[in-house]
């Protein structure tokens, strides 16, 4: 799961930040100790990285804190732009992505949320099938697909709870060696 970053340019993001300062009613400003730097990593970015990798390049920039106010939010909104244009996934799992990597890039993310980002980068946004082993993104339900309805919905069999309707947009393929016992 690749994203282009050549639009993502320190201009833009620069503008994201006045844009969010003026909205919070905080003053916009460059920090000296952290601007040169933080804005040498952005420009030395490839033009295309992975999901992963843009959100440790958008980390890294918001901990040098290159602005004086809502350095998080500024690469936050960066990224989550990028990602609402270019990754192709279900609605609850790009909203589900752009949450997870919020918190990654602002350094709160939980341990749950950060399985459940690591189990969305790895879908590679391939389309889940009957037959398909998966798991909810919070891992608590894990099963088999067995139909898939027209309106989203699929029918899962699980080892503990027998057979439950439940959205797919909530799931994810099960990682490999995982709940490998038949249902």
């Amino acid at each position: 799961m690749n994203i282009d970053l050549t639009s993502a340019t320190w201009e833009k993001i620069e503008a994201i930040n006045i844009g969010l300062c003026e909205t919070g009613r905080a003053t916009h400003g460059r920090n000296s100790e952290g601007y040169a730097t933080a804005r040498e990593v952005w420009e030395q970015r490839p033009p295309s990285a992975s999901v992963n990798d843009a959100l440790q390049l958008a980390r890294k920039c918001h901990k040098l804190a290159p602005f004086l106010n809502f350095n998080g939010n500024t690469f936050v909104a960066a990224i989550g732009h990028l990602i609402n244009g270019q990754i192709k996934l279900p609605a609850v799992q790009l909203v589900s992505l752009k949450s997870f990597a919020g918190h990654y890039i602002a350094g709160t993310i939980t341990p749950t949320e950060e399985r459940a980002l690591t189990l969305l980068l790895g879908t590679g946004g391939e389309p889940l099938a009957v037959g398909d082993r998966v798991q909810s993104l919070q891992g608590n339900v894990r099963g088999e697909i067995k139909e898939i309805l027209p309106d989203g919905a699929v029918w899962l069999k699980t080892p503990n709870m027998g057979t439950v309707k439940t959205s797919l947009d909530a799931l994810v393929k099960q990682p490999p060696g995982r709940g490998s016992a038949s249902v």
